[in-house]
This record gives structure tokens, sequence and C-alpha cells, in this order.
């Protein structure tokens, strides 16, 4: 009989942020002395800009105070479609810099004070948790700087969410996803107002009654017109596309809205305090019972690394106490479980890793101090 002398038991769970909201860790109402500035361009980093329900949808870009600079590479949403950065409606006069040094954690919304929260849906709505839902499942790109994985993270999630409303080889570009998901942030915060809320001007066939218009020249902001008719640049595909993408956000935040839950995201799971013991069969030895439990809704994988002292990976079943085996790791949650060896294995140590990941989507809400009423609060 071979004596083990030792099991180790490590568990890791790793954030993958899909979602960034700023250089700030945010999780009650703050004030940042630095802050950040920003303007609205017509025209966005390709040179074409976009008009829906004859008004444009701005780019909202990161600068310097003096507005010199532009940083395109954020995802950055008006969160109501009306005032902000000079100009009383949104979308005519003269924008300029704006200072933005308030910030809160959506996903907190007590700690949303008054007034800045009265440019937001009542927060116990089912509104707001729709607009919640939305902001967790849309698409951001990765920055031009970005890392490989990180772009290769953003480009998976753009496929999942075009899969999963019905597009297949899609002809959006990044620009055309990123003013759909303007205006459906604007179905939730500008409800039934027909100057934003596209979903409240409805052709016959019961579709969203808008049209993408963009600019004739890239970088000259003059002679706008219908997408669909820019032919040669998939201009009627990209346009119904749009139609059925926004209409996919808006009813699929709506379905979710009641059972979504306003909460950060937190580790999904958690090694149990067990004691484990080593028993023994004709052929076998018999470890256990360890438990993974389950400690927050956040989705999550994990991975199971069995090695012996010599670092050599083991392939042990996993069973419960019955004998009943199970088919992977995930399927042990919440359950006692022992790992199973043959006793041909070398296992004077045992190592048993742990390792997991989940997705953290950080929603911030930015607000110019002083102003609440006559600038644009934005969400990143």
């Amino acid at each position: 009989m071979r004596k083990i002398k030792g099991v180790i038991l490590i568990i890791l769970m790793t954030v993958l942020t899909i979602m960034t909201s700023s250089i700030f860790s945010v999780s009650n109402a703050a004030v940042s002395t630095e802050g950040m500035y920003l303007i609205i361009r017509p025209l966005r980093e390709s040179g074409y800009g976009y008009q829906v329900l004859e008004k444009n949808v701005w780019k909202i870009v990161k600068t310097n105070s003096s507005g010199s600079s532009s940083d395109y590479s954020s995802t950055i949403y008006c969160l109501k479609g009306g005032p902000g950065f000079g100009s009383n409606v949104f979308g005519s006069g003269n924008p300029s810099v704006r200072h933005y040094t308030n910030y809160f954690d959506m996903k907190n919304p007590s700690s949303i004070t008054s007034p800045y929260v009265d440019a937001l849906p009542d927060v116990n709505s089912n509104t707001y948790k729709a607009l919640l839902w939305l902001l967790e499942n849309i698409y951001v790109p990765a920055a031009s700087n970005a890392s490989t994985e990180e772009k290769e993270q953003a480009e998976a999630f753009k496929e999942q969410l075009m899969e999963a409303a019905d597009i297949r080889n899609t002809y959006l570009t990044d620009e055309d996803i990123d003013v759909v998901q303007q205006l459906a942030v604007w179905h939730f915060t500008n409800n039934g107002d027909p100057d934003y809320d596209v979903s409240a001007v409805e052709t016959a066939g019961g579709d969203a009654s808008f049209s993408l218009w963009v600019n004739s020249v890239a970088g000259q902001n003059s002679g706008y017109g219908p997408l669909s008719d820019k032919t040669g640049e998939y201009g009627w595909e990209r346009n119904e596309e749009a139609k059925v993408l926004y209409n996919y956000l808006v009813d699929t935040a709506e379905a979710n809205a009641a059972n979504y839950k306003v909460t950060t995201a937190s580790q999904p799971y958690e090694l149990a305090n067990t004691t484990p013991t080593l028993q023994e069969t004709s052929n076998s030895y018999v470890i256990g019972p360890y438990r993974i439990n389950r400690i927050s809704d956040t989705e999550g994988e994990l991975e199971g690394v069995f090695t012996n002292g010599a670092g050599q990976r083991l392939n042990p079943t996993l069973q419960n106490a019955s004998g009943s085996r199970f088919n992977n790791l995930e399927a042990t949650i919440g359950k006692d479980f022992y790992i199973v060896l043959p006793k041909s294995t070398n296992i004077d140590t045992i190592n048993f890793k742990i390792s997991g990941s989940y997705n953290e989507t950080k929603i911030t809400y930015w607000a110019v101090q002083g102003a609440e009423e006559s600038e644009q609060p934005v969400v990143i």
C-alpha cells in the first residue's frame, strides 16, 4: 500500500473583464478630482457620421481640456437624448468640451444620488433592469492598442451577439453596431419619446421605423442620405441588419428584465471546508470528500488539474459516495465528490488545483457636477 503524503488544494478564480468603465475603481458614488474631458463629434473615426430620425447620432470621445485631441476607443453612450455639450437640444448647437467628475456604479443604484438619479428610469423598475441587461450584453470593441487576447475576446463576443440576433455573416461595421446600441439605450431612457425612441414610431409592418443615414463623402459632414442607397458598400444589407439587431437588443432586454438581478459580479465558486480521507479498494485509491459550492449567480467556468509530486498530470475519475461517476467537475457543483485513482499511479503526493474564470462587467454613470439638468449624463 502506498501512503499519500499530502493533498494540496488550491482554488483560483480569475476575472476576465470584457467591458471596462474607466481607470477608476467604482463601488459607490464618488467625485474624481481628475475626471475626464468629453466632447461629441459628428463624424466617427472612419470619417462617417450617422443620422436617425433627422438627428445626428454623435460619437462621444475622450479629449483634453482644449478639445484638441480625440480618443475614439471608448464605448460611451448618452443616457438621455436631449441635453448636453453646450446645447439645450441634443443634436443642435455648437458642442464644446465638458469636464466629467462625478461617477456612480449603475449596478449599485442606491449610490446614485439626487438629482443625478432623475436622468434614469426608476431604479426599482423593470425598465431600469432592462437597461442594465442591455448594457451588460452590448458589444464593446477592443481598443487598437489592446492585447491579442482582448481583441480575440471582443471579436468572439461580437460573433455570439450576431448569432443570438440571428444575423449570419454580418455586414454591419463596428460603427453601425455602436449607433444601434445607442438607439437601444435611448429606447429605455427616452421611452415613448418619438424624437429619440425609434420604437415609438412604427411602420405598418411593426418594425422599428428608422433608417440609418450617412454622409456621402468620408470626412465631410454634409450630404447625408440613406445608408440603404450605398449599394457598393452593402448599404441595404447593413441597414436591414441594423433593424434586426435593434429589435433583438430591445426585445431581449425587456424579456429578461423581470428576472435580472442588479448586482455586481462576484466569484461564483468556493471550495467547501471538508475533511478528506484516503480509502482503498482492491485496485483503487478513493480520496475525499470534496465539495465546490456556488456562492453567486455569476456565470463561470471551472477546471480541475491533478498532478503528482513530480508534476505529472493525473486523470482521476470523479464519483459520489455511492460510486456513481460525474462526467466533469462542473457536474459536482454543490455535491460531495471523491477522486479515484488506480493503485498503479505514482501518487506519493497529489496536487489538486481548481481554477476558473468569470466575466465582470462595469457600467459607470458619469456626470458634470453642478449641471445635472443641462449636461448630458453618459455611461461607459
